[in-house]
């Protein structure tokens, strides 16, 4: 699906929040907001806007924690979302078929799944050095994988009586 950018005053289409503006969402809970930003990939927010948001969950942090806020920091604190952070080895995956494993969990079992990733989820950032390490395995498990088919294949091939060019 083609991501979209929202404003404040949109409508979400999607998720628990669904038919409500963003604007009520990020006073609401903003954290709902900062989590669909990393994890939906159709879902966008403009830099000026993701700092509203932001400064939204600075000021309720603020006021839950029972402190003052400083609006000198809340923008400065808080910067925009717009870049995913990068997975670590030591990371946990929080979507897919592998959720809640750390990447060197899933490295260890099932390399060419994160090769997978990389090429198909946006979110999913590594390292170059780490998406070397990954590429590399991922390409020894396929020689492996490729390696073993072959030796179960039967050593020759007929065709059957009743096939005809």
């Amino acid at each position: 699906m083609r991501p979209r950018t929202y404003g404040l005053t949109d409508t979400l289409d999607f998720g628990k929040y669904k038919g409500q503006t963003v604007a009520a969402i990020a006073m609401e809970n903003p954290d709902y907001l900062l989590w669909a930003l990393r994890e939906v990939e159709r879902f966008h927010l403009s830099t000026e806007d993701q700092l509203t948001v932001q400064e939204s969950k600075y000021l309720k942090d603020c006021l839950e924690a029972g402190i003052s806020p400083d609006p000198e920091t809340a923008t400065e604190a808080n910067a925009p979302m717009s870049i995913p952070p990068a997975y670590t080895m030591t990371s946990t995956i929080g979507f897919g078929k592998y959720k809640g494993s750390t990447v060197q969990d899933v490295y260890n079992k099932n390399a060419r799944y994160l090769s997978w990733l990389l090429d198909n989820v946006q979110r999913f950032t590594v390292s170059s050095e780490l998406e070397q390490m990954i590429r590399t395995a991922a390409a020894e498990e396929e020689f492996e994988r490729v390696a073993e088919a072959s030796i179960n294949a039967p050593d020759s091939f007929e065709f059957p009586d009743d096939y005809h060019n």
